[in-house]
């Protein structure tokens, strides 16, 4: 989800992750839209997605 802050603040992305019933995740990143670009927050989900699947087997 975008979370856009005013100054440019460069809070480093959070990284939620809700067990959920099933035993599976539910999981988002949170960031300032202001301080980063879109591309660069879908490579960052796109590799924690990937090392979570290899560690996972």
């Amino acid at each position: 989800m975008p979370w856009p802050l005013p100054g440019g603040d460069r809070g480093v992305p959070e990284l939620t992750l809700v067990e959920q019933p099933d035993g599976g995740l539910r999981r988002w990143l949170q960031y300032n839209a202001l301080a980063f670009d879109l591309p660069v927050i879908s490579e960052l989900a796109w590799e924690y997605t990937a090392a979570l699947t290899a560690a996972c087997g």
